[in-house]
């Protein structure tokens, strides 16, 4: 942007004398106010960004004051059973989740042993072989899947409680199974699939 203002002669040295001083100073102040006129100058005396559009904030990563968790569904096929845990975001903030949630098992509620099995990140649908991707709540969660066939004579493991965290967020969740899962095999393994959008979560278990 261009002014049409005339500097007068002897502003562009540092030994102007008073005549000089006191035109230069008149044409500094006439330049400043057609500067804030035209929008160029702010009143905090910066640059105007106002050609300029501001910026959305990205979501954070959710904190547990926002979080709440539930059993969400659960269905079995071909010896093959798989739970949803849904994870919902109850404020009216968007936040984001990115990764594997951090899971234990356990055999009941009212005597809470530990269920020693092996967590994988593999299992016999398309939602295990997706990589981990940031997942805007909303809603969403992540699946448990375990064998239920059993092969052995070794019998099979039980579990009807998880307590979990969940990636960059500093809490321990606990949600009850309304019937135990199974986890057969000689080496029990139970796969837990990456946070994923609930949409996916509902095709995949069904």
């Amino acid at each position: 942007m261009t002014f049409n203002l005339t500097k007068p002669a002897g502003c562009s040295g540092r030994r102007e004398n008073s005549v000089h001083r006191s035109k230069c100073r008149s044409y500094l102040s006439v330049l400043i106010s057609a500067m804030f006129t035209a929008g160029v100058l702010s009143s905090a005396g910066t640059a105007a960004a106002t050609d300029r559009p501001a910026s959305a904030s990205a979501p954070g990563v959710c904190r547990a004051s926002q979080l709440t968790v539930s059993f969400g569904h659960s269905s079995g096929a071909a010896g093959t059973v798989a739970t949803g845990i849904q994870v919902r975001n109850l404020s009216k903030t968007s936040c984001e989740l990115d990764g594997y949630p951090d899971v234990d098992f356990f055999s009941s509620r009212a005597v809470p042993g530990r269920t020693k099995v092996i967590v994988v990140h593999y299992g016999q649908g398309q939602l295990f072989s997706q990589r981990p991707r940031v997942v805007s709540l909303g809603k969403g969660g992540f699946v448990l899947e375990s064998s239920d066939v059993n092969s052995s004579d070794v019998g099979c493991a039980q579990f009807s409680m998880v307590r979990f965290s969940l990636p960059g967020v500093a809490h321990i969740y606990t949600v009850i199974l309304p019937y135990p899962q199974n986890v057969c095999g000689m080496h029990p393994k139970v796969g837990v699939s990456a946070f994923s959008p609930w949409a996916a979560i509902q095709e995949y278990v069904g």
